[in-house]
């Protein structure tokens, strides 16, 4: 179950902020989204690209696929899961997987934080809330980003 008290660091979102949040999501749902597009790169395969320039800070998406509990997807080799719920038990976390359902987060290209050179390219983050008692996970531009620059983020703290 999605009920974000079990996650007590998170940030709780205000009504107007709540109201934001909703605006963004009625705008992506008509196909509104910020100046990306997702393209087929000959080395990175679908990725997501600015089609302009894009300032810090601006949301992108919202994470969106399958819910489960994570540990369903221990072993999974999905290199797309995202946290949705952190707890201290696998029985309560949640992860979102964009499998059979999803959205442009899905062609972000994620990077192993392992490496110090990949974390240099690192533009886009993800920021998980509570809203309403619910978690969700927002992408937004984390870095100035150029148009053409291909989107990179690291969805997975585990290292490879």
């Amino acid at each position: 179950k999605n009920d974000a008290r079990l996650e007590p660091s998170l940030q709780e979102l205000d009504k107007t902020e709540v109201d934001m949040i909703e605006q963004f999501k009625k705008m992506t749902r008509q196909g509104s989204y910020a100046s990306v597009k997702v393209i087929e790169h000959h080395k990175e395969g679908f990725t997501v690209i600015a089609e302009d320039d894009i300032q810090k800070m601006t949301l992108i998406c919202e994470y969106s696929g399958e819910v489960d509990l994570a540990r369903n997807r221990v072993f999974d080799e999905n290199d797309s899961i995202m946290d949705l719920l952190r707890t201290p038990h696998s029985s309560s976390s949640l992860v979102i997987c964009p499998e059979k359902r999803g959205n442009l987060a899905r062609f972000i290209n994620g990077i192993n934080n392992a490496k110090p050179e990949s974390l240099s390219k690192k533009n886009v983050s993800s920021i998980r809330f509570n809203v309403s008692g619910q978690c969700l996970s927002l992408i937004h531009i984390s870095e100035p980003t150029r148009q053409a620059e291909i989107s990179y983020a690291v969805f997975c703290l585990k290292k490879k």
